[in-house]
Order: structure tokens, then C-alpha cells, then sequence
């Protein structure tokens, strides 16, 4: 099935009017939101949204918006935390694709209505480590032993069993355990078949690509390696993949860049300075800054880390954000994504859900959904 290539999202556009805003950019850049972003199209991060509102939202906004591709949560099956956490599903239990988020009949029904609508599908995909919490999943996996789960035996974790402390040592960085979560032996020709061997069942259920979790945390050849072994997709078309790689230790973001996009957390870095200072500096702003090379660089102004841990701009932010949003698409530099998720009172605090399942969206309530922004001038 060819989907569409899709232009600057016409929602967001429409902001810098109301807000006055786009006067401050450059000519050249705020010309560029009349011609579309040229390095590829916008992506709706939709993040923690169930199949169904993810679906909804590709019929209803996303398509006669004008976006080209959606970012949904990690559909495997996780730890189900008593206080239902929002980082219960980077806490994979098994790769059963009924999750807190629907089943999988609902996942393939999502993908084949945000299809339809024109819109590619890229899922979250958790494949450095498994939970590190003991317990029951949301499809009633129990894993009593950390290392031991339906998909992995404790021979496929790493060596190194102890947690990350020095930060600037490459081999801690990717061999010992994020935050207690066990390192899977991506190393291992066994390891590398159970994960690509998940990542392709979503393939072919029609997902055009990925974001990989905590990337950095795999190593280079390692990653290149997995995505070797993946399926094209519906559309004939190799996944697209775009990696967490944080800038500033070892490894560097560029060992990543054969095998796709990293997420280029220095522009939103960057972006919230600016827009919490002097704004005039944006004429100049581009590679020159620090920021991933243009040709991978998956741009954002906020992501559900960075919102919580003050490294950008968010919600909390008000029109301050929106329009950081607008520059975003305007410049056109990589391939930008907009982010909605949920209003949080603490940085732990778990979706809107019952019983753990998410709930269906509601941006009226509990809900902020930028994708959807429109204000007229006042």
C-alpha cells in the first residue's frame, strides 16, 4: 500500500498568527512553513495513547492535518505496577502484544486505520533490557525471577549484573544495567533473532518503523546488526528507525548514524534556551549549535523524559511551548515530531487508566494534545 508523503502539519501553523510569533523568525524560516518540511514528513508522537484513540486520531486529525506518521507506545506486554506508572511498559514482561493499551487484535486494527488514513505507524520498541521489577504483566505474565522471562533465560542477559555508576565508561554504559533493568547480550546471535524476530511480527502486521529505547545503551554494531535482519514493510519500503541516543558521553551519537535517526535531544535543548531568552539568536541556529546532523536528526521540542527532568520546554510552558513547536516545523531541520501526552501532577504519576489500562483520550480532560492546536488571532 504507498502512503502519502505528507506536508507541514497546517494545525500548527496556524498558531504563529495568534501568537504573534513567527514575525521573530527569520524570513527564509518562516517561509518554510508554507513549502513543508523537507527532510521528510512531521511525525505525531502519541505518547501512552490507546490503540483506539491512536486510531481515532488518525482519521480525524492527523490525516486532513497533514501529518505522515504517528509514534505510539511500546505495545509488548509489561509489568503492571500497582500505581500503574506511565514507565511500566519500558518494563517489558514478554513480547505478547496485549498490553496496557488494547490487545493485539486492537494494535492491528490501529495500524491498519491509521493506514488507511495515509499514516505510517512507528512503535516504541524496548529491546536493550527486560523488567526489572519482579510481578504479573498486563496480559497476566508472572515473572518471579528478573532474569528469567517467557522470551529470555538468564545465559541472554549480560555479564555485568551490576547497576550503571560511571557514566563516561563505554563498557558500563553498555553492558551493565540501566537502573536495575537487565542488559540483554545483544551481542548474542540468539538475543539478536528473539528481538528482530519481534520486531518483524509487528512488520508484518503493517508498523513502517521504530523508535529504539535507550540505544545508547546497545552498541553500534550491535544495532546494525538487528536492523539487518528486518523485514521491509507492507509498503516495500525499509523501517524506518530512529534511536535514544543522549549526547555528551560515550558512545557518541554519530557511531549510531548507520543505522538511522537519533533523537536530537541538543535542539531541544537548544530551543528552550532560546525561547526562555532571547529569541533573535534562532537566525543562526542549525548544525553549528551542536545538534545532530541534519540528514538524522529526528527533532522535538519536549518528549515524555524530557518534560519531566527539565531539559525542555513543555506544557507547563503554555504558549511559550506552542510556538516552540511552530519554529520546530518552520526551520525544518531533520525530521521534526510533535508531542501530546498528559498532564502530571509528579514526574511518575500514570496516564489517565483503569485498573492500568489507559483510558480512551480526552484532550478536554487530563489530556494535552498539541497535535491537535489551533488558536485563532485574537
Amino acid at each position: 500500500m504507498a502512503l502519502r508523503r505528507r506536508r507541514i502539519p497546517r494545525l500548527l501553523v496556524t498558531v504563529a498568527l495568534a501568537l504573534g510569533g513567527l514575525a521573530a523568525l527569520p524570513a527564509q524560516q518562516a517561509a518554510a512553513a508554507d513549502t513543508g518540511v523537507p527532510n521528510g514528513d512531521v511525525i505525531a508522537n502519541l505518547w501512552e495513547w490507546n490503540w483506539k484513540s491512536v486510531a481515532s486520531e488518525c482519521t480525524n486529525i492527523l490525516d486532513p492535518a497533514g501529518y505522515g506518521a504517528v509514534q505510539v507506545a511500546p505495545p509488548a506486554e509489561s509489568l503492571k505496577h500497582s500505581s500503574s506508572y506511565w514507565w511500566d511498559v519500558y518494563q517489558p514482561y514478554s513480547y505478547d502484544l496485549n498490553s496496557r493499551f488494547g490487545t493485539a487484535a486492537a494494535f492491528k486494527s490501529m495500524v491498519d486505520t491509521c493506514h488507511a488514513a495515509g499514516i505510517k505507524v512507528y512503535t516504541d520498541a524496548v529491546i536493550n533490557h527486560t523488567a526489572a521489577q519482579t510481578g504479573t504483566g498486563y496480559n497476566g505474565t508472572v515473572v518471579s525471577n528478573k532474569y528469567d522471562t517467557p522470551d529470555y533465560d538468564p545465559a541472554d542477559s549480560d555479564d555485568c549484573t551490576t547497576t550503571i555508576t560511571d557514566w563516561t565508561s563505554r563498557y558500563q554504559v553498555q553492558h551493565c544495567e540501566l537502573l536495575g533493568l537487565p542488559d540483554l547480550d545483544t551481542a548474542e546471535i540468539g538475543v539478536r533473532a528473539k528481538i528482530t524476530g519481534f520486531l518483524n511480527q509487528q512488520i508484518d502486521l503493517g508498523v513502517d518503523g521504530f523508535r529504539v529505547d535507550a540505544a545508547k545503551h546497545i552498541e553500534a554494531a550491535d544495532m546494525s546488526a538487528i536492523v539487518a535482519g528486518l523485514h521491509t514493510t507492507t509498503s516495500g519500503s525499509a523501517p524506518y528507525i530512529t534511536q535514544e541516543v543522549y549526547p555528551g558521553t560515550p558512545p557518541s551519537i554519530d557511531e549510531y548514524y548507520g543505522t538511522g535517526d537519533v533523537l536530537d535531544f541538543t535542539f531541544a535543548s537548544q530551543v528552550k534556551a532560546q525561547f526562555q531568552g532571547d529569541i533573535a539568536n534562532l537566525s543562526s541556529f542549525g548544525s553549528s549549535w551542536g545538534l545532530a546532523a541534519e540528514a538524522n536528526s529526528n527533532t522535538f521540542v519536549t518528549n515524555h523524559d524530557t518534560e519531566r527532568n527539565g531539559y525542555s520546554l513543555s506544557y507547563k510552558d503554555g504558549a511559550t511551548a506552542v510556538l516552540a513547536n511552530v519554529f520546530q516545523l518552520a526551520r525544518g531541520y531533520g525530521r521534526p515530531s510533535v508531542y501530546s501526552g498528559w498532564t502530571f501532577g509528579q514526574s511518575d504519576q500514570a496516564p489517565p487508566n483503569s485498573g492500568g489500562f489507559v483510558t480512551d483520550t480526552d484532550c478536554a480532560s487530563g489530556w494535552y494534545c498539541l497535535d491537535r492546536e489551533r488558536r485563532s488571532p485574537a
